[in-house]
């Protein structure tokens, strides 16, 4: 139940704030349910790992504003990289560690709990990673979207 109201009030915020985006004029909204048994988890790997994602709203492929669920295992590190978008990221379950840094150095990664917001600026180069728990979290951002590992990166 909290997971479900977290994700309705991060997806609350979230249209609010488009409101005033001039970007906001082309999403199109239509009434939408996603039950928790209907989430249709899509798996990818890279990097020796598995992550799911599903894709409430849009597609990060395209252009066009998308939410996202993803899923990380626990035990992951995501070598330092970096989006071509601006995106919003809310923790939704687990403890998610994370930097804005392009060298990979757990010792400067803080530590996100449930409930955690923070930003991924357009070309930010950060790094993460998951230790005891799984995570999910919820993103958004303005597509097409894609990850860029930086070379050499890892400390």
């Amino acid at each position: 139940m909290k997971i479900r109201e977290n994700i309705f009030c991060v997806l609350l915020i979230t249209i609010i704030s488009l409101l005033g985006n001039s970007k906001a004029q082309e999403i199109n909204f239509s009434p939408k349910v996603v039950l928790p048994n209907e989430i249709k988890w899509n798996s990818s790997s890279t990097q020796n790992y598995s992550i799911e994602t599903f894709n409430l709203i849009g597609n990060p492929l395209e252009k066009s504003y998308y939410v996202q669920l993803v899923k990380i295992p626990s035990n992951v590190k995501l070598l330092p990289h970096f989006h071509p978008d601006n995106r919003t990221v809310y923790v939704v379950s687990g403890f998610f560690y994370y930097c804005y840094e392009k060298i990979f150095d757990e010792s400067k990664a803080k530590k996100f709990s449930a409930g955690t917001f923070f930003t991924e600026p357009a070309n930010q180069p950060h790094f993460a990673f998951t230790k005891e728990s799984d995570v999910t979290l919820y993103v958004s951002g303005f597509g097409p979207s894609k990850t860029t590992f930086i070379e050499g990166s890892k400390n």
